[in-house]
Protein backbone atom coordinates (compact mmCIF):
# COMPACT_ATOMS: atom_id res chain seq x y z
CA UNK A 1 0.00 0.00 0.00
CA UNK A 2 2.82 2.48 0.71
CA UNK A 3 3.97 2.46 -3.02
CA UNK A 4 0.99 2.86 -4.09
CA UNK A 5 0.42 5.65 -2.28
CA UNK A 6 4.06 7.24 -2.89
CA UNK A 7 2.93 6.96 -6.83
CA UNK A 8 -0.69 8.24 -6.53
CA UNK A 9 1.05 11.66 -4.24
CA UNK A 10 3.61 11.75 -7.09
CA UNK A 11 1.10 11.43 -9.63
CA UNK A 12 -1.08 14.32 -8.47
CA UNK A 13 2.40 16.76 -7.66
CA UNK A 14 3.06 15.89 -11.28
CA UNK A 15 -0.47 17.21 -12.54
CA UNK A 16 -0.38 19.67 -10.24
CA UNK A 17 2.92 20.69 -12.06
CA UNK A 18 1.78 20.40 -15.28
CA UNK A 19 -1.54 21.82 -15.16
CA UNK A 20 0.42 25.00 -14.44
CA UNK A 21 2.81 24.85 -17.38
CA UNK A 22 5.85 23.53 -16.23
CA UNK A 23 7.61 21.14 -19.09
CA UNK A 24 9.51 18.22 -17.13
CA UNK A 25 6.26 17.43 -15.14
CA UNK A 26 4.21 17.18 -18.66
CA UNK A 27 6.60 14.92 -19.91
CA UNK A 28 6.77 13.04 -16.62
CA UNK A 29 2.51 12.83 -16.99
CA UNK A 30 3.10 11.59 -20.40
CA UNK A 31 5.45 8.70 -19.16
CA UNK A 32 2.99 7.96 -16.86
CA UNK A 33 0.34 7.53 -18.81
CA UNK A 34 2.04 5.85 -21.54
CA UNK A 35 2.75 2.80 -18.60
CA UNK A 36 -0.13 2.98 -16.58
CA UNK A 37 2.12 4.35 -13.04
CA UNK A 38 -0.15 6.19 -10.56
CA UNK A 39 -3.19 6.09 -13.55
CA UNK A 40 -4.89 3.88 -15.82
CA UNK A 41 -3.07 3.41 -18.78
CA UNK A 42 -3.90 6.04 -21.64
CA UNK A 43 -1.77 6.47 -24.94
CA UNK A 44 -4.14 9.91 -26.19
CA UNK A 45 -3.73 11.20 -22.82
CA UNK A 46 0.15 10.52 -22.78
CA UNK A 47 0.45 12.03 -26.52
CA UNK A 48 -1.58 15.45 -24.91
CA UNK A 49 0.71 15.95 -21.92
CA UNK A 50 3.90 15.13 -24.28
CA UNK A 51 2.89 17.35 -26.65
CA UNK A 52 2.52 20.56 -24.26
CA UNK A 53 5.73 19.71 -23.12
CA UNK A 54 7.32 18.74 -26.51
CA UNK A 55 5.82 22.44 -28.12
CA UNK A 56 7.99 24.06 -24.60
CA UNK A 57 10.88 22.27 -25.79
CA UNK A 58 11.30 19.62 -23.59
CA UNK A 59 13.56 17.50 -25.94
CA UNK A 60 12.39 13.69 -23.95
CA UNK A 61 9.06 14.68 -24.51
CA UNK A 62 9.65 15.31 -28.20
CA UNK A 63 11.77 12.31 -28.54
CA UNK A 64 8.60 10.82 -27.20
CA UNK A 65 6.35 12.47 -29.32
CA UNK A 66 8.18 10.95 -32.33
CA UNK A 67 8.21 7.92 -31.42
CA UNK A 68 4.29 7.64 -30.47
CA UNK A 69 3.79 9.08 -34.39
CA UNK A 70 6.03 6.11 -35.57
CA UNK A 71 3.86 3.66 -34.08
CA UNK A 72 0.66 5.42 -34.05
CA UNK A 73 0.66 5.04 -30.14
CA UNK A 74 -2.00 7.56 -28.92
CA UNK A 75 -2.29 9.21 -32.23
CA UNK A 76 -2.44 8.16 -35.82
CA UNK A 77 0.42 7.32 -37.40
CA UNK A 78 2.54 9.43 -39.21
CA UNK A 79 5.96 9.13 -40.54
CA UNK A 80 6.41 12.54 -41.59
CA UNK A 81 5.51 13.90 -37.68
CA UNK A 82 7.84 11.18 -36.45
CA UNK A 83 10.75 12.40 -38.42
CA UNK A 84 9.91 15.69 -37.31
CA UNK A 85 9.53 15.22 -33.30
CA UNK A 86 13.34 13.17 -33.77
CA UNK A 87 14.80 15.49 -35.67
CA UNK A 88 13.46 18.58 -33.50
CA UNK A 89 14.63 15.83 -30.03
CA UNK A 90 18.04 15.39 -31.38
CA UNK A 91 19.42 18.81 -31.87
CA UNK A 92 18.30 19.10 -28.08
CA UNK A 93 19.66 15.60 -26.85
CA UNK A 94 23.03 14.60 -25.86
CA UNK A 95 24.94 10.90 -25.67
CA UNK A 96 23.17 7.74 -25.94
CA UNK A 97 19.60 9.29 -25.73
CA UNK A 98 20.88 11.68 -28.74
CA UNK A 99 22.19 8.33 -30.82
CA UNK A 100 18.76 6.07 -29.90
CA UNK A 101 17.05 9.07 -30.94
CA UNK A 102 18.88 9.61 -34.34
CA UNK A 103 19.12 5.40 -34.89
CA UNK A 104 15.17 5.32 -34.61
CA UNK A 105 14.60 8.42 -36.77
CA UNK A 106 16.60 6.48 -39.14
CA UNK A 107 14.90 3.61 -39.39
CA UNK A 108 12.13 5.06 -40.65
CA UNK A 109 13.96 6.32 -43.54
CA UNK A 110 13.40 3.13 -45.61
CA UNK A 111 9.44 3.15 -45.02
CA UNK A 112 9.51 6.88 -46.54
CA UNK A 113 9.78 8.64 -49.74
CA UNK A 114 12.29 11.47 -50.85
CA UNK A 115 9.33 13.86 -50.37
CA UNK A 116 8.33 12.87 -47.38
CA UNK A 117 11.53 12.79 -45.60
CA UNK A 118 12.57 16.25 -46.85
CA UNK A 119 9.04 17.73 -46.32
CA UNK A 120 9.49 16.58 -42.72
CA UNK A 121 13.18 17.96 -42.79
CA UNK A 122 11.32 21.57 -43.66
CA UNK A 123 8.53 21.13 -40.64
CA UNK A 124 11.73 20.84 -37.98
CA UNK A 125 13.73 23.23 -39.54
CA UNK A 126 10.59 25.75 -39.19
CA UNK A 127 10.12 24.66 -35.78
CA UNK A 128 13.99 25.08 -34.66
CA UNK A 129 13.61 28.40 -36.60
CA UNK A 130 10.07 29.56 -34.76
CA UNK A 131 11.77 28.04 -31.67
CA UNK A 132 14.83 30.11 -31.70
CA UNK A 133 12.80 33.44 -32.74
CA UNK A 134 10.76 33.13 -29.14
CA UNK A 135 13.67 33.00 -26.79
Amino acid sequence: LGAEREQAEATQLYRLAAEQGVAGAQCRLGVMYAEGRGVAQDNAESVRWFRLAAEQGDAEAQAALGLAYAAGRGVAQDLVASYSWLTIAAARLTGATRSGALKFRGSLVGAMSKEQITSAQRIAQEHSEGAAGQT
